[in-house]
């Protein structure tokens, strides 16, 4: 598939846009997992997603036909997830300091517990990391890419990716403390 990848770019590259068509229907889902990953909200992530393929027509003529077309979206759409992320979060500070947002409250961890809200209580602390952390752990523990991969998709180091996964461990482990049993 990669090859076939490949042909259809650079088919792109010289103005057919039927084979970009055929590149997203290959892609679409893994193009929506990765968004979906990322802002966690459905409605976001096919926002993400259309953005991704927008902005990788408009820099078709880009691609490195060396590279792994896959991979070269995949880098794009956490770009694109990431920025969605803190735009939310402008939004949603805004609304703080104008007084329209307001935060819910949180019972303790026990009542959190005993209604059986692990789910909800993870994707919240998933929710909460910085937008690099959560690209991170989304991209080598949900979708499972190694950690050369899940650099080269963010666009930073390994050594960086293995620092945003230490840190959204870290965080996890303490919104999740309360579950861990000794």
């Amino acid at each position: 598939m990669p090859s076939e990848d490949r042909e259809l770019a650079v088919r792109c590259q010289h103005g057919d846009a039927e084979a970009f068509r055929e590149l997203v229907l290959r892609h679409r889902t893994m193009v929506f997992r990765v968004a979906r990953g990322i802002v966690l909200s459905r409605d976001d992530a096919e926002d993400v997603a259309q953005e991704a393929f927008v902005k990788a027509y408009r820099a078709i003529y880009r691609y490195d036909a060396t590279r792994d077309f896959g991979a070269w979206l995949k880098g794009i759409t956490v770009k694109c997830a990431i920025t969605a992320c803190r735009k939310r979060e402008r939004v949603r500070a805004l609304d703080l300091v104008g007084g329209s947002g307001a935060r819910s409250h949180v019972g303790p961890p026990s009542e959190a517990f005993s209604a059986g809200e692990l789910g909800a209580t993870l994707l919240k602390a998933i929710e909460g990391l910085p937008p690099r952390q959560r690209a991170a752990i989304t991209l080598f523990a949900l979708d499972e890419l190694d950690l050369v991969a899940t650099a080269r998709a963010l666009g930073c180091s390994v050594g960086s990716v293995k620092t945003h996964l230490h840190r959204a461990r870290e965080k996890l482990g303490e919104a999740l403390a309360a579950y861990v049993r000794e």
